[in-house]
Formats: C-alpha cells, sequence, structure tokens
C-alpha cells in the first residue's frame, strides 16, 4: 500500500483543523503555510471535504474551516474517501482489465487487501490519530506505522494456512 499525498496531506490538514478547533475556525493560509503546499490544493482537498461533511467553512473576518464533527466520530476511512477514489487504497490492481487467469488471481488478492484496509480504516477515528492536540507529526507518523504493521500481521495471520 502506498499513500498518496494526497492523502497525506488531507490527513495532515486535519489534524490541523482538530488542532486548532478551540480556537474556531483556521485559515487555509495559514495551514498551507505550516505544511508547505500550496493554498489552491488545500481549497481543491477542502471543497471535496465539505462535500463530504467532514468539514464546515465560515465566511467572513475570522471565518475559515473548522472540523464538522468532533474527531471521535469521524474515520480515517471516511476522510481517505472523500478525497481518493474507491480502489485506491491498495495501488494499481484495480487500473487495469484483467487479461489472463493469473491477472484474475491478482485481482482478488488486490480486492481482499482492499477490503481489509477498508475494514481496519473504518475502525480508526481521527480521534485515534490524534489522541493529543499536541502531537507532531512525526509522533503521528510512529502512531500509524505501529497501527498499519499491526493490521498486516492480522492479514497474515488469516492468510496463512492452519
Amino acid at each position: 500500500m502506498q499513500v498518496t499525498t494526497k492523502v497525506r496531506v488531507t490527513l495532515e490538514l486535519m489534524h490541523e483543523l482538530a488542532m486548532r478547533g478551540s480556537q474556531g475556525p483556521t485559515s487555509l493560509a495559514s495551514i498551507a503555510w505550516k505544511l508547505g503546499v500550496s493554498l489552491s490544493y488545500l481549497e481543491i482537498l477542502c471543497r471535496s471535504l465539505r462535500a463530504k461533511g467532514l468539514i464546515v467553512a465560515t465566511r467572513g473576518p475570522g471565518g475559515g474551516y473548522s472540523l464538522a464533527q468532533d474527531p471521535s466520530e469521524m474515520t480515517v476511512y471516511e476522510v481517505i474517501r472523500a478525497v481518493e477514489l474507491p480502489g485506491r487504497l491498495v495501488g494499481d490492481g484495480f487500473n487495469r482489465p484483467a487479461v489472463g487467469e493469473e491477472d484474475l488471481v491478482t485481482m482478488g488478492l488486490y480486492e481482499r487487501a482492499e477490503r481489509e484496509i477498508a475494514e481496519f480504516l473504518s475502525q480508526v477515528t481521527l480521534r485515534d490519530l490524534f489522541p493529543s492536540a499536541t502531537q507532531s507529526p512525526s509522533q503521528l507518523k510512529n502512531v500509524a506505522a505501529i497501527s498499519f504493521e499491526r493490521m498486516l500481521e492480522r492479514m497474515n495471520r488469516d492468510l496463512t494456512p492452519a
């Protein structure tokens, strides 16, 4: 599984909004500067997140974006689905038609991996991912890596013949 830049930046954006939640709406310009990404890129991501009801926009002076719900009520899977197409959690497997019998076997593996990852990410809330508003991005990477390793161990255990 390869996490796309779009997913990484979206999760970092959601982390910033969760972190600043008690301060009211946050301007995208300040988040863009902090994350080192363009404002227009964040605007594109925010359109998708707003369309899915994950964030809300406040206009006017002091306006900006904030989470639509408490982080404990939003899953990582919902956030990813807001910005990424179905079948993109695992990789390239769904993006080309099956040609031979070997491809059909591989497609089945991709489909199973996609379901397992989706199920796992549906159980992880933003609160789980960002338990403390003071966590640094490096700490978040460690939490995500440990969680992902546990999921891979479970998949490996399930796929190993008894």
